[in-house]
């Protein structure tokens, strides 16, 4: 059985996925041609390892205190 920390996550995973999801199924268009602007403009920018391990750790330690401040 899920603890309620497990279950917790699992909540604010599948919010964000639904999200995500909502998104590019509703503006699949705006999303294409927002994506390819994006990739034009940083194609030539070279992210090292250490600055993606800090980002996606950062990202990881919001989630963390979303999911600990949800109610019991």
């Amino acid at each position: 059985m899920a603890t309620e920390e497990e279950m917790k996550a699992l909540l604010v995973l599948l919010i964000v996925l639904m999200a995500a999801a909502t998104t590019a199924f509703a503006y699949s268009s705006d999303v294409a041609a927002g994506m390819s602007v994006v990739v034009a403009h940083t194609s030539d920018v070279v992210m090292s390892e250490p600055l993606v391990m800090l980002l996606s750790g950062g990202v990881l330690l919001v989630l963390a205190g979303a999911v600990r401040r949800l109610p019991a």
